[in-house]
């Protein structure tokens, strides 16, 4: 039977509009704004998710996913990842060094500077087969660049 009554809630908040295909995202160096920021403890209660989209032109509003191990939860001291997703959304040297009480609210919506290397599913290596997302404070993203 038909329901021509329906309705429901729906939040677009952050949603582009549905287009035609975007070009592939190949391996580069990208201008980017986190948009979200999560942990998914039926996943990995000690992995923060980024999903960061692409605000070059070209590739303006394609998103992709990477993720940090919070510290401390890793056998390699990972802060210096951390220090460069800092430094990629714009904070400075003076700001990072203290101990920080780091929030969601610090992150996301920031511009920031990546490396992105799409995943090959035909890799020999386990790394490879993944999309890597790596964030650059922005003198090491224009020196690599």
């Amino acid at each position: 039977m038909q329901d021509n009554n329906w309705n429901f809630n729906i939040d677009l908040t952050g949603i582009s509009a549905a287009g035609g295909p975007r070009p592939p995202v190949v391996e580069g160096y990208y201008n980017a704004k986190v948009t979200e920021s999560y942990i998914d403890p039926s996943r990995n209660p000690n992995r923060v998710v980024f999903r960061v989209t692409f605000t070059d032109p070209g590739f303006e509003g394609v998103v992709r996913t990477g993720g940090l191990m919070k510290p401390g939860t890793t056998k390699k001291d990972n802060r210096g990842y951390w220090r460069s997703l800092l430094e990629s959304c714009g904070y400075t040297a003076a700001q990072l060094e203290t101990n920080l009480g780091l929030h969601v609210t610090h992150i996301v919506g920031r511009d920031c500077t990546v490396y992105f290397k799409p995943k090959d599913e035909h890799a020999l290596d386990e790394q490879s087969k993944y999309d890597r997302l790596d964030f650059l404070n922005p003198a090491d993203w224009t020196k690599r660049k």
